[in-house]
């Protein structure tokens, strides 16, 4: 059986991803692997199923989807443990401390990864209930077309990380699984 490590490595050669993003990449997965193993395991599947729909729909870039994957739940290294890791009895002050997370990992990741920044920041802003109620300007101008991209690859990103954590999760957040 192939690892979470393995499936990595493999797609850093595949996307000819250089030493130094490698590098990168690394470095904050493993703030994620120190903070919670299972946060860190569903973020490398996120990455890696996000290249799987960028290549078979045509329409993505592969590596922007693995880099947005990997990286969308990095706010999640500032999240209280006690929020964090449970698995039962999720409150309000529970899921207003998860809510941090994607504005958290936009401050962490400004100005080193600014696509995939753009695109984690927008992950759960979609629903009516979404968050971050109000999005960070960004420092760079996009252009009007890449403003597009990146809401269509946040939205394709939400429905990834919703998938994941459906088929994956082991709490009581989102109620009984189907």
């Amino acid at each position: 059986m192939t690892t979470l490590d393995q499936k990595l490595e493999e797609s850093f050669r595949d996307l000819d991803i250089s030493r130094g993003q490698q590098d990168s990449l690394r470095l904050y997965l493993g703030l994620l692997h120190r903070k919670d193993i299972p946060t860190w395991e569903h973020s490398i599947r996120v990455g890696l199923k996000g290249v799987e729909v960028a290549e078979f729909t045509r329409i993505m870039d592969p590596k922007a989807m693995f880099y947005s994957g990997l990286l969308h739940d990095i706010g999640k290294c500032l999240t209280d443990d006690e929020s964090l890791k449970k698995t039962e009895g999720f409150g309000p002050k529970d899921m207003q401390e998860l809510r941090r997370h994607p504005k958290d990992g936009y401050r962490l990741l400004k100005g080193v990864h600014d696509f995939a920044v753009e695109i984690l920041v927008r992950h759960h802003y979609f629903p009516e209930s979404g968050y971050p109620k109000r999005l960070p300007s960004a420092d760079i101008d996009f252009s009007k077309g890449t403003e597009v991209n990146i809401f269509f690859y946040a939205r394709v990103l939400a429905l990834i990380d919703f998938h994941d954590a459906m088929m994956n999760r082991e709490n009581d957040k989102f109620g009984d699984r189907p």
